[in-house]
């Protein structure tokens, strides 16, 4: 999140960086942490402008790579700039499915996947520099997006049993009474900033977003060379029909920045599928004072898998014996769950604890959480809930 800003190369600028050679300009170019950064400083110094437009390739790719984010953003962004140039050597929606989406939405990929490993060196210096300004974009969403979760996280009460071996029991034969135990408030502290690992899944979402309105962009422009009925298809879908398996881990992530921007297009009346880019908040974000983000080992190998959130919510409607079991995922997408780190959902009450590894206390039973899940909705999505329980109960 700490990016290089136009004040600060401004400073530099006027420090002499103009007057670096071109080799020494090259290398401090392609030691900035990110995108935002580089724009920046292209902006700012004619110096810099002239390099990036005969290594721009070679400093974004260096940038891309520098470990600063997942892996996947690369990918999109790579495949990004193939369709922005018109390069992308897919031939049709059902090869672009399957070679491709289905492909970078997994940890392992296939043997027929495409997903470019670097940036092409034919890509113009005019598509890295829309790459940049996306960046941007996105940049600056993405402290909104997460600002706005983090508010609706603020409104949720959540309630645990007071019996900390709670459980709604098993089989035909549980009790009735054990579906409403006694139960109190917890107590939540105050939300911290968002870690490492929250901020790249909001950023990765929105450039799968991004991806999918550059590819209904190109069709409109016929940029793709796919038949007639492949470009209707997909100028008739939506980001959920193209992510369009539950199964991803990302997929309601993706799902999640859907709703955040349906929510900014309410605001400003933003028409993204005519304009074909993500629109600017309305408002800026003071992030000035939230930590420079780096991330962990564990960061790295969680990122790829899907939110606690998540894999907790996939128990509850797999639970024959829970009052939700049949309740969509919507109803809780409104808190952004599907962005959370588990230290920031079990600080909630709706996942177990990271423990430390001398914790000997007794781990509660995953009902206990389940509970806590329900007393999160309101009463009306509590009887709907109950009310599809016991219509699918009469089916039968």
């Amino acid at each position: 999140m700490a990016m290089l800003n136009e004040n600060s190369v401004a400073i530099g600028r006027q420090s002499g960086m103009e007057e670096l050679a071109a080799e020494i300009l090259l290398v401090v170019i392609s030691q900035l942490s990110d995108l935002p950064s580089l724009r920046n400083l292209i902006n700012a110094s004619p110096a810099a402008f002239r390099l990036f437009k005969t290594y721009g390739v070679e400093i974004t790719e260096s940038i891309l790579t520098s470990g600063n984010t997942t892996k996947q953003i690369p990918e999109i962004i790579r495949l990004i700039a193939l369709i922005r140039s018109s390069s992308l050597p897919i031939h049709g929606l059902q090869e672009f499915k399957t070679r491709v989406v289905a492909q970078c939405m997994v940890q392992v990929p296939t043997a027929d996947a495409f997903l470019p490993e670097s940036l092409s060196k034919d890509i113009p210096s005019v598509v890295l520099r829309s790459i940049l300004a996306s960046a941007h974009r996105i940049s600056l969403l993405t402290p909104n997006c997460l600002s706005y979760y983090l508010d609706q996280l603020q409104t949720i009460k959540p309630e645990v049993p007071v019996d900390g071996n709670f459980s709604y029991g098993r089989g035909r034969r549980r009790k009735a009474a054990r579906k409403h135990p006694e139960s109190r408030r917890l107590l939540v502290e105050k939300l911290e900033p968002p870690a490492w690992i929250e901020v790249q899944r909001v950023e990765r979402a929105f450039w799968r977003v991004q991806f999918f309105y550059d590819l209904k962009m190109a069709a409109s422009q016929s940029l793709l060379s796919w038949s007639a009925a492949d470009l209707e298809s997909l100028q008739n879908m939506e980001p959920k029909d193209l992510y369009d398996d539950t199964r991803y881990p990302e997929f309601e992530e993706i799902n999640t920045i859907v709703d955040y921007i349906q929510h900014l297009r309410a605001r400003k009346a933003s028409d993204l599928q005519v304009s074909g880019v993500l629109p600017l908040p309305s408002t800026s974000f003071e992030n000035s004072n939230w930590p420079i983000l780096v991330p962990g080992k564990e960061d790295i190998m969680h990122l790829p898998i899907e939110a606690p959130a998540l894999w907790i919510f996939r128990g509850i409607s797999h639970n024959i014996n829970h009052p939700l079991r049949y309740i969509s995922f919507e109803s809780f997408r409104r808190f952004g769950l599907a962005l959370w780190s588990q230290e920031r959902v079990a600080s909630l009450g709706l996942v177990r604890p990271v423990r430390a590894p001398d914790d000997r206390e007794p781990s509660k039973p995953i009902d206990f959480y389940y509970f806590t899940w329900r007393s999160i909705l309101s009463t009306d999505e509590i009887l709907e809930a109950e009310n599809v329980i016991q219509q699918r109960d009469q089916d039968r």
